[in-house]
């Protein structure tokens, strides 16, 4: 072959090559995107969008993290959740299977690929599913609060400039809680959801019948599934899906979103393997000291002291915490 030729040919698979990377066909795109928008003034930039539905969670979970909700016996019930869309083709036909099975589900939008598929997350919203923060890049490392700032109150911004949901659900990616989002998330009343039961299924080599086997082995009342529509090939979780739900509700087990599971009970943290950074810890009540005993009078005998009243700590008001605007979000690039 002449070398003109071959050189030509080994410039058309590059340029095939990145633009199938570009349309997100079977890669993941997370390093694509390296950090949020700028913000300018933060908060003062602008006023946050109005929001037409809210997904807040109930004031107990609130700055909390749940991986599993206690709920009342002869519930049992069990929430689907979806991270890394709105994608492409794959968060629609996720939506098609949970409509036809009469599903609803909580999805975990990244920001940067909100931004690049905003119908898809608006057909999300508008079958009913509920919706919550996954940050704007999907980063496992290390960051300032700064850096959590522009994280996840951009993709807040977004999620309700987009949809008009303003959402207090948070995932950190990769199920982190130490790496300065959790507690950035955590400080501004976010309600930061984990998972109960993993499958696996954004595995590069998984099959939809490991996805199915380990759901169905770790399920329980109360329980989160953790599942993929975004960030590459989720073939194998489409696949599984049907299977899933079918052989959950044979069963006994019906279908929630976040916000309805945390209204059913009490919430069980995921326990960390580290401590979370920068952990804030909660104040004591103090209490009035004790009342002195009288001494008995000198040339009398002895009286028993009077009892004492009990000590009853005064009531605290739980602290308010200044209601969070979402940040306004620049006028994006251009994806590459």
């Amino acid at each position: 072959m002449p070398r003109h030729l071959r050189f030509w040919l080994i410039g058309v698979l590059g340029f095939c090559l990145v633009l199938g990377s570009s349309l997100g066909l079977g890669w993941p795109m997370f390093s694509t995107v390296q950090s949020p928008p700028p913000l300018s003034g933060l908060v003062q930039a602008g006023q946050p969008p109005t929001a037409t539905l809210s997904f807040l969670g109930p004031t107990q979970f609130r700055g909390k993290t749940v991986a599993q909700v206690k709920v009342p016996a002869g519930q049992k019930v069990i929430a689907l959740t979806f991270d890394d869309g709105p994608w492409g083709t794959s968060t629609t036909e996720v939506l098609a299977i949970l409509a036809q099975h009469e599903v609803k589900a909580t999805f975990f939008w990244i920001g940067a690929h909100l931004q690049r598929y905003p119908e898809v997350a608006k057909q999300v919203v508008k079958a009913g599913h509920a919706v919550g923060n996954h940050t704007w890049n999907h980063t496992y490392k290390p960051v300032t609060e700064e850096i959590a700032i522009k994280e996840i109150e951009n993709t807040s911004f977004l999620i309700a400039k987009t949809t008009k949901v303003q959402t207090r659900l948070f995932r950190p990616p990769g199920g982190i809680l130490n790496n300065g989002l959790v507690a950035y998330a955590t400080k501004k009343n976010y309600t930061t959801l984990m998972w109960s039961v993993d499958p696996h299924d954004s595995a590069p080599k998984g099959t939809s019948e490991d996805i199915i086997k380990r759901v169905l082995a770790q399920a329980k009342p109360g329980g989160i599934i953790l599942l993929h529509d975004g960030g590459g090939d989720r073939q194998a979780t489409i696949k599984a899906l049907p299977a899933m739900i079918t052989k959950l509700k044979a069963k006994g087990y019906s279908f929630v979103t976040i916000p309805e599971l945390l209204r059913l009970g009490g919430g069980t943290p995921k326990p960390s393997p580290t401590p979370l950074a920068s952990p804030v810890p909660s104040p004591t009540p103090s209490l009035a000291p004790d009342l002195p005993k009288p001494k008995p009078a000198p040339t009398t005998p002895p009286e028993p002291p009077p009892a004492e009243p009990a000590v009853t700590p005064v009531p605290q008001a739980p602290p308010t915490t200044p209601a969070v605007q979402p940040i306004p979000l620049p006028s994006p690039s251009p994806q590459p």
